[in-house]
């Protein structure tokens, strides 16, 4: 995935690491003038939810740990509440409603 300005000049590419089920499982974002800006590696549980997801500077260092919880589920096994946390800190709730026809 390519991003460009307004006046069409390339910005920032991101390349995307899958696994056998097609889930990304690493991410490589780079700068338009070349190198690695970031690298981020995820996680999924056996209803492949992302349970946790590593951001890392170009030296490969963490620079942050997401974890995501699900609290609830409907009665198809769909989450209906996750949290998000940020080095162990809460920073987003999400909750959703979905509707079967």
């Amino acid at each position: 995935m390519s991003y460009y300005h307004a006046n069409n000049v390339f910005d920032y590419k991101v390349t995307f690491k899958h696994d056998e089920n097609g889930k990304v499982i690493e991410e490589n974002g780079y700068r338009s003038k070349g190198g690695l800006n970031h690298r981020s590696k995820l996680k999924y549980d056996s209803k492949n939810n992302l349970i946790e997801k590593n951001d890392f500077n170009p030296k490969g260092e963490l620079k942050w740990k997401f974890t995501y919880k699900y609290r609830k589920e409907d009665s198809n096994g769909n989450w209906l509440e996750e949290t998000i946390l940020k080095d162990g800190k809460p920073i987003s709730v999400i909750e959703r409603v979905i509707s079967y026809y």
